[in-house]
């Protein structure tokens, strides 16, 4: 049943509008707010399924904010979000997503892995926005699915799930089961959604509302390989490089040896670093090795010796002396406030 409340929360009135079949389905979505969760990946969930409801002058869709105590969240940039409670019996027609942010390990309680378990085996869909897939791998939920978290997550996520290898794309949508990497791929993962519940004519008039121009698919990648210096005439060689030192993090690799592998001279190598990114190699890897610690420091349990080990130093301590030189923190003290402490 309707009631008028209902309509005037969900369905705003709009000088603009788009002709939509009445008595369409109604479909509910169920938001789970974790602890410092990424407003704008939340946002940009919610805000089609708004605009669709005021376009049509229908409640095609319905939202609900929960958060796994009850209490009011706080998402990673300050701003606390009012939630109707914590999990409670949903319809399992609903979808209910989970919202995370940049601290995703070890957030979810046994007693909401067991409600989101629940709603999946009753066939309901589920989801996890910027960093949920952490809540649902926790669940059990992705083995054999393709899913995406977001790319300053992924090393985290492939610490804390050896098994479990997510897609580097910006959304992703496997028989029931719907991931985005966060920020605004969550507003082309919506769009997708109501493209299949209500046709490609209203997403697009939703995206035209949004002012988000075209609606990607799940096939776009997130930029999480950074290749900085795209503009310069030895970008390739400079991107080549860069991923050769992405994936050699734990151990030294010199000079010569990256020459050797693009075809340039040591010098040349040394050039293209300082006039194109203005650091030499050395630095530039150090700082790819100090932000690979941060990641691993914050969404994994793995001890700071492990840390340092994994990343190329020589111990902690050497790790902590770099790390506070550059990030003006310790590894300890990162740690700590990652966990709320």
């Amino acid at each position: 049943m309707t009631f008028a409340n209902d309509l005037d929360r969900f369905v705003p009135k709009s000088a603009a509008s788009f002709s939509l079949e009445r008595n369409q389905q109604m479909r509910d979505v169920v938001f789970l707010l974790m602890p410092h969760l990424s407003m704008i990946a939340f946002s940009s969930a919610i805000e089609p399924l708004r605009v669709v409801n005021q376009l049509t002058g229908q409640m095609l869709y319905r939202w609900h904010l929960l958060s796994q105590d009850g209490q009011n969240p706080v998402c990673s940039n300050g701003v606390e979000l009012v939630v109707a409670g914590g999990p409670r019996a949903i319809d399992r027609t609903a979808l209910l997503l989970v919202c995370a942010g940049i601290t995703p390990k070890s957030l979810a309680s046994k007693q909401t892995l067991s409600w989101i378990r629940g709603h999946r085996r009753r066939g309901g869909m589920v989801g996890g926005i910027c960093t949920g897939a952490f809540v649902l791998a926790e669940a059990g939920l992705l083995e054999n699915r393709r899913f995406t978290v977001h790319w300053e997550n992924r090393t985290g996520f492939l610490e804390n799930f050896p098994d479990l290898t997510p897609t580097t794309h910006i959304f992703e949508a496997d028989d029931g089961i719907i991931t985005s990497g966060g920020g605004n791929g969550s507003m082309d993962m919506m769009l997708s959604l109501i493209a299949a519940d209500h046709g490609e004519a209203l997403a697009r008039a939703a995206a035209n509302m949004c002012i988000h121009g075209t609606i990607r698919n799940e096939a776009v990648d997130q930029v999480f390989y950074r290749e900085e210096g795209a503009s310069i005439p030895d970008a390739p060689k400079l991107a080549a490089i860069i991923q050769i030192l992405d994936q050699n993090l734990e151990n030294a690799i010199d000079v010569p040896f990256l020459a050797a592998k693009v075809g340039l001279s040591r010098r040349q190598v040394e050039r293209l670093f300082r006039t194109s990114l203005g650091v030499s190699p050395a630095v530039f890897y150090e700082r790819r090795r100090l932000e690979r610690a941060r990641s691993l420091l914050i969404d994994t349990p793995i001890s700071i010796s492990e840390i340092a080990a994994a990343c190329g130093f020589r111990n902690a301590q050497h790790l902590s002396q770099r790390f506070d030189r550059h990030f003006g923190t310790t590894p300890h003290r990162l740690r700590r406030a990652s966990l709320g402490k």
